[in-house]
């Protein structure tokens, strides 16, 4: 294999195999013996995507951050159909997967709006706990100690190791160095070891000291290790196999201390509970494709330039253009231009329903939350629509210019349209389902050649394609982004998860672009089905009546929302605030003395530790976004801190009011770092980290918060951040790098700028950011 790009690796103790899921070629593979063997294909290649391998089931899991889901697959069958989607709701990228095949547990990172956080299920997917929600920014890989019953991870914009327990709790800090992006992480009975972004080693450290016990940096002269993994039978406790005796039709899975059976993807488990019914002869997620008499599917892995083949329902249809779907009862909606009919194809049974007579229909969607079909009408300028159960049809909405291209949002009860014609000004127009009122989402000019337009339920954007160029844009229009701008003949787009999915008017081909990598794939037609008249998805995931609890407005919550067991939105806060008795909003109470004021860059957040009992709180101030430094003035009671997000020095009281900007760095690339208060006088002093001789120099200063005077007192310095006052003596202390960057200095001054000594020479390597006095010992 060439070119191979590990982006996750798991072992198998029992008999010596190694699992890796390879970039290149997005799939998973086992080695064992020097043979390399497919395991499964069509896993997208993102970032995102891990694996993690069940040795007691021989089962082989996998994250995948394109389409958002947790898959599972026995490793040792024939049949690379037999994987089922255990995970899909309410996450959005999933990574870092790791399972205990003995306690019968998977957990996993996800990076979702609504809160980052650390989850855990059992292995068939249910029974689903968030256990870790705070503090966690970007979490590499994780790794269980299964004799503990703990987990292990590494955080790379925290710098850090960490480890917890199984349900969240103990949570400890192994490890941290700053400016290290820890990357893979291995369990050892004692140690954990790593590998660092950039770094050409490894290395163990211990558990129980945070230690360095073994380093090693030979092995790697031209490449950065990546991933890491230990075999030791030690470290995967044994027990008895609950699913041979089961015998399960597709899969089984461990489910703590019983076996269960699964199914495959589009099949249903009987109530024996070890055999499986297919729902219908296609895929059970798929890209519908049509020509004038077939309908067929491609499987959604597809996208990823796995060859599933293309297989089309029995019956054959007639002059099939336009197609909507109805996943949850395996229906397709298809238009009848050789009868002028709209038309049901039943998945199941292979039969085909007439619905209504229609005239020149030019754009069909379909509603799933009330069973509603909606359609355009070119030449009457009509949209009308028909209510499936009753089949009543009524006249939604008149127009004056030609409408095409339906696409709907049914959660929102939004319906969007084009008016217009091609090589004229077009418009993509929406209507609000409830109130009726129509608004403009995207107005082009003349020429215009808008080509086709589809709402994505999954990123709440709707997409549309103007001319040659790929667009998504929010319901409202006002965030427009061009994503592809080689769009050559487009006659139909779709969107699944993070993939744009289009057919042409001059070939056979499907095109799949990935959104996220920009990647783009071409799958041939031609001798299968010919010209494409009509492209769909098929996923009843999609087309549920809610896209989760926390979808819509956050599910209510201030902060952080999760899907609780019971499936309703349940509401956390961020690492020191606490949740209110209305159960969604988040808030702290600030103390009042005696503690130390921290600010927390990476996560934008101001903490007091006390310094009696080393309680945490998080001062409730919204506006910081990057801290560099915080100071407290007991006096006033105003807590003041630098940001770099703006380059400025903000103040505000405790409790989060009266907040103000009261300096801003003046270069292009300076920002302020360091603060420190005058209690005698009041005065705020502060550092501006910049470059010497340029027009963003370096400075150290005093302000008058009160009246906002401002006085510089040394300037053009070099990479300023350290400050101390000693008020009873005059004299003020900072560091700063000298022009060449060659050394650190540490500078005594008077406190009114005069009088500079240099009384400290460092190594530029020294990265020295802080300065404090000891006045006892002076």
């Amino acid at each position: 294999m060439s070119n191979v790009k590990i982006r996750s690796m798991d072992v198998n103790t029992a008999d010596g195999s190694v699992y890796f899921f390879d970039i290149t070629y997005r799939c998973i593979y086992r080695l064992h013996s020097s043979k390399v063997d497919n395991v499964h294909c069509g896993v997208s290649s993102s970032v995102y995507s891990s694996i993690a391998y069940d040795w007691i089931g021989g089962n082989i899991y996998w994250s995948d951050g394109f389409f958002n889901w947790i898959a599972v697959q026995p490793v040792s069958t024939t049949d690379k159909s037999m994987y089922r989607v255990i995970i899909q709701d309410d996450i959005e990228k999933p990574r870092a997967v790791a399972v205990d095949s003995k306690a019968g547990y998977i957990f996993w990172f996800d990076i979702s709006p609504s809160g980052y956080r650390i989850e855990r299920a059992l292995l068939d997917g249910t029974v689903r706990v968030p256990i870790i929600t705070t503090s966690l920014l970007s979490v590499e890989d994780i790794e269980i100690d299964a004799g503990e019953r703990r987990l292990y991870w590494t955080d790379a914009l925290r710098n850090a190791i960490e480890s917890s327990q199984y349900d969240g709790t103990d949570r400890k800090i192994i490890y941290r160095q700053l400016n290290s992006n820890f990357r893979s992480i291995a369990v050892d009975t004692e140690d954990v070891c790593i590998t660092v972004y950039g770094k050409k080693l490894w290395y163990c450290i211990s558990k129980s000291t945070g230690s360095i016990g073994l380093l090693r940096s030979n092995e790697f002269l031209t490449a950065s290790p990546n991933i890491i993994a230990i075999s030791k039978d030690e470290l995967r406790p044994f027990i008895t196999d609950s699913c041979p005796t089961l015998g399960c039709e597709h899969l089984c899975v461990n489910v703590q201390s019983d076996g269960k059976c699964m199914c495959k993807e589009g099949y249903t488990l009987d109530t024996d509970g070890r055999h499986c019914t297919e729902n219908h002869s296609l895929y059970h997620k798929g890209i519908v494709v049509s020509n004038a008499t077939h309908i067929c599917m491609l499987s959604v892995r597809t996208v990823t330039g796995h060859g599933d083949p293309l297989l089309c329902a029995g019956n054959a249809v007639q002059g099939c253009k336009h197609l909507a779907v109805d996943a949850g009862n395996k229906l397709i909606y298809y238009v009848d231009t050789t009868s002028n009919y709209i038309r049901e194809y039943n998945l199941a049974t292979h039969t085909i329903r007439q619905i209504i007579p229609v005239t020149t229909v030019s754009g069909i969607a379909f509603d799933w939350t009330d069973r509603n079909l909606y359609w355009s009408e070119s030449t009457t300028g009509k949209l009308k629509y028909l209510t499936i159960a009753t089949a009543t049809a009524k006249e939604l909405l008149h127009v004056t210019s030609p409408p095409s291209h339906l696409t709907i949002d049914p959660h929102t009860r939004t319906l969007f349209w084009v008016e217009g014609t091609s090589g004229y000004t077009m418009s993509i127009v929406s209507m609000s389902l409830v109130s009726k009122a129509t608004s403009v989402v995207f107005d082009q000019p003349s020429p215009a050649f808008i080509k086709d337009i589809f709402f994505d339920v999954t990123s709440d954007m709707l997409y549309f394609v103007q001319s040659d160029n790929l667009y998504s844009t929010t319901r409202d229009g006002n965030d427009t982004h061009v994503y592809y701008n080689n769009l050559q003949s487009v006659d139909q787009l779709i969107i699944y998860k993070r993939y744009a999915i289009w057919s042409d008017t001059t070939s056979s081909k499907v095109y799949t672009f990935a959104l996220q990598t920009n990647d783009l794939k071409t799958t041939n037609l031609t001798i299968n089905l010919g010209m494409i008249s009509a492209l769909a998805v098929y996923d009843e995931a999609l087309q549920r009546p809610s896209n989760g609890p926390c979808f819509h407005m956050n599910g209510g919550c201030e902060q952080l929302c999760m899907t609780g067991i019971s499936g309703s939105a349940v509401c956390a806060c961020s690492y020191g605030l606490t949740l209110q008795t209305d159960g969604e909003s988040c808030s702290s109470v600030p103390q009042s003395s005696n503690f130390l004021l921290v600010p927390d860059f990476s996560h934008g957040k101001l903490f007091q530790i006390s310094t009696t009992d080393a309680h945490i709180t998080a001062l409730d101030i919204d506006i910081v976004e990057k801290p560099v430094h915080a100071v407290y003035d007991p006096k006033t009671s105003f807590v003041f801190w630098s940001d770099l997000n703006d380059a400025s020095i903000m103040k505000s009281t405790l409790s989060g009011r009266n907040v103000d900007m009261i300096f801003t760095a003046k270069g292009i690339d300076s920002y302020p770092t360091a603060l420190a208060v005058d209690n005698s006088s009041g005065n705020l002093y502060y550092t501006v980290s910049g470059e010497a001789d340029t027009i963003s120099p370096g400075s150290v200063g005093v302000l008058q918060p009160s009246s906002g005077l401002v006085r510089t007192l040394v300037d053009n310095l070099n990479i300023v951040y350290g400050l101390a006052l000693y008020p009873s003596k005059g004299l003020l202390f900072y560091t700063h790098h000298d022009k060449n960057e060659t050394f650190l200095n540490i500078v005594r001054v008077s406190m009114d700028g005069t009088l500079p000594s240099v009384i400290i020479t460092l190594d530029t390597d020294d990265f020295l950011t802080s300065l404090t006095i000891d006045y006892r010992s002076k």
